[in-house]
């Protein structure tokens, strides 16, 4: 016998993944990346980040988050002889274009 308290609760559910991209918790890779990770990920606006910690590099994270340090560069519009600061905000995607 269905549920028939809340029958919208397929649709909204489906509505809420769509609208705060949650599909993007599939990907195995980061998946997988999050859950051995010391550091803790957050979401904005569609993607990734992680906030620095004293003593953080690009090498480092990139190495922990299996990407590449010219990558995280990009990402973030930094230049390369850029030196991380505790508190800083590392995009681990590439930005959405418009």
């Amino acid at each position: 016998k269905p549920d028939t308290h809340y029958p919208a609760y397929a649709t909204s559910l489906i509505s809420i993944i769509e609208l705060y991209e949650l599909h993007k918790f599939d990907r195995s890779k980061l998946r997988d990346t999050w859950i051995d990770s010391p550091h803790e990920t957050f979401l904005a606006n569609g993607l990734l980040y992680v906030i620095a910690r004293d003593g953080d590099t690009f090498e480092k994270l990139a190495d922990e988050f299996e990407t590449s340090r010219r990558k995280l560069i990009k990402y973030n519009d930094l230049y390369k002889e850029y030196t991380l600061k505790q508190g800083d905000i590392i995009y681990l995607e590439k930005k959405h274009t418009k």
